[in-house]
């Protein structure tokens, strides 16, 4: 199936493997994903989603945030675990597909150090904003370098 998809014009496939040659994730990039970043690439938010298939795999994404505000992915991708060397695997991918990727100035992440950790590895001079979807500290703000860690969302 993954040599199908590559052979469309413009698609782009990476699959990740471990030291014994295990597959150990798969990065998809459509030639449509390509043209929204290229139209609304300033910021990129990552999700992943837990729990969506026996196999133990994490579904992710990253997306951008269109002119209407809706998200719209831009890279999809499955991996065993979020470790960082996964995480810089997958963005340094983006980065080669992408010749735009010096325009973003914005990372949205959503909990993880580890995720914070590979953005400012793979992009070492932008912006990373860490979302936290469990607690909120109205104004609580913590700075760290080039980065800060907003709270965000009251607990329910």
């Amino acid at each position: 199936m993954l040599d199908t998809l590559v052979d469309f014009d413009n698609h782009e496939v990476l699959v990740l493997r471990d030291q014994n040659d295990v597959t150990s994730g798969v990065v998809i990039k459509t030639s449509i994903q390509k043209l929204a970043f290229e139209r609304w690439g300033e910021t990129l938010c990552i999700d992943w989603t837990y729990g969506t298939n026996n196999l133990g795999f994490h579904l992710g994404i990253l997306l951008v945030t269109s002119a209407t505000g809706r998200g719209v992915p831009v890279l999809d991708f499955i991996a065993l675990d979020e470790k960082m060397q996964t995480m810089e695997a997958i963005l340094e991918f983006f980065k080669r597909k992408n010749k735009q990727w010096s325009e973003v100035e914005t990372f949205v992440i959503d909990k993880d150090f580890k995720e914070w950790r590979g953005w400012r590895n793979a992009f070492p001079r932008r912006r990373c904003c860490c979302v936290s979807f469990i607690q909120w500290r109205t104004g609580e703000r913590l700075s760290s370098g080039q980065s800060t860690v907003y709270s965000a969302f009251s607990e329910m």
